[in-house]
């Protein structure tokens, strides 16, 4: 039997925290200093997981090569949702919070979210971009993204949010930019706004702590 959408149980689990996925093709962490003015909400999400631990951020473990190499699209639901299952980003979830699908249903899924996000585009078009942004929705969706409340899926790509209200209705999927994400969460959790200075040295620290590790591993 294949899915039936609207996805049920949406939005029916509250995390003890709010958690943010982050696009990693369009919001990159970087310094402070270099964000465009759309993308300042994103320091604050970074201070409030790594100085306050008042948020989650995470990236989705898609690779897209690995995933991607020698399957067939109507296959790339299930081998995505088989990548996924073996990160630490699906084992850290409760499971209450999982989307636990199978794998005909992760590619109806993954097929289905890729209609909406590129209805236009033929299969054999589809580009590597392309087929990572919907592994990286996906991997988001089934990881908490479709049944917890304070879970969003975080993106500068206007694609994305063109169709924002057919993923929020249709999977349950929240999407926003980095400024809405903080100005929604924000004053919900009382999260801390840092100062300019906080924020760049917690860039300082973070450069120093990947310095370290390079050098320890040559």
């Amino acid at each position: 039997m294949s899915l039936i959408y609207p996805l049920p149980a949406r939005n029916t689990v509250d995390l003890a925290i709010p958690t943010f996925t982050l696009d990693v093709n369009q919001v990159a962490i970087r310094a402070p200093f270099t964000y465009d003015s759309d993308q300042r909400g994103l320091v604050g999400l970074e201070w409030n997981y790594f100085e306050e631990e008042k948020v989650e951020l995470c990236v989705t473990p898609a690779t897209e090569l690995e995933i991607t190499q020698g399957v067939e699209i109507a296959n790339l639901g299930s081998a995505a949702r088989q990548r996924l299952l073996k990160s630490e980003l699906y084992k850290s979830r409760p499971e209450e919070v999982l989307l636990d699908l199978s794998p005909s249903d992760s590619d109806d899924l993954w097929l289905d979210m890729r209609g909406i996000l590129f209805p236009t585009v033929a299969d054999s078009q589809l580009t590597q971009r392309q087929i990572a942004d919907v592994h990286q929705v996906f991997l988001h969706t089934l990881s908490s993204g479709s049944t917890a409340s304070n879970s969003v899926f975080v993106s500068r790509d206007n694609n994305f949010h063109t169709h924002a209200d057919v993923f929020e209705n249709r999977y349950g999927v929240l999407i926003m930019t980095p400024n809405q994400a903080w100005s929604t969460y924000q004053p919900q959790h009382q999260l801390a706004v840092p100062s300019r200075s906080q924020a760049n040295d917690l860039w300082r620290k973070q450069q120093e702590f990947f310095a370290r590790i390079e050098d320890a591993s040559s």
